[in-house]
């Protein structure tokens, strides 16, 4: 990840999220790994490795969520997202993560003080959510991805 404003612009922004989340770090770290090769499956092991870490640390994270769930969906919305570039084949499109971050969604819904405390992050959240979701829509069996309501 780059932290020159000049070349990348929303990397102030984030800084706070990634002190409250190392999985966040680490998904970032991985995806601007790969993306600085061009996705080369060749020279993907550095962006592998910090996936690695990223996903067992999200792990822990989904296991003990903390108070504040925010940068923990962005780690799985950064590692689904990036699963297709980065895992392959054309059939992966990080359909578990795509799960994992109905998870959270429904955690964030369950909890009425979020949209008041920051609702343009929460909006966001919701928002990229189910755009995420709308795009895979036609990718996964009818039946297979229900609401959770």
């Amino acid at each position: 990840m780059v932290i020159d404003p000049d070349i990348n612009p929303l990397s102030f922004p984030i800084l706070d999220l990634l002190d409250a989340s190392l999985s966040l770090l680490h998904a970032l770290q991985s995806v601007s790994t790969a993306q600085q090769h061009f996705f080369d499956p060749s020279q993907i092991e550095r962006c592998l490795e910090e996936r690695s870490i990223a996903t067992q640390l999200v792990q822990r994270e989904i296991v003990n969520p903390p108070k504040d769930v925010i940068p923990v969906f962005l780690t799985v919305l950064m590692l689904g997202l990036s699963t297709a570039w980065i895992e392959g084949p054309v059939t992966q499109f990080g359909l578990q993560h795509l799960y994992g971050a109905r998870a959270f969604v429904d955690i964030m819904l369950a909890d009425s003080s979020l949209p008041e405390e920051n609702p343009s992050v929460f909006g966001f959240t919701i928002r990229a959510y189910l755009y995420w979701d709308m795009a895979c829509a036609f990718l996964v069996a009818e039946g297979v991805q229900q609401p959770s309501i």
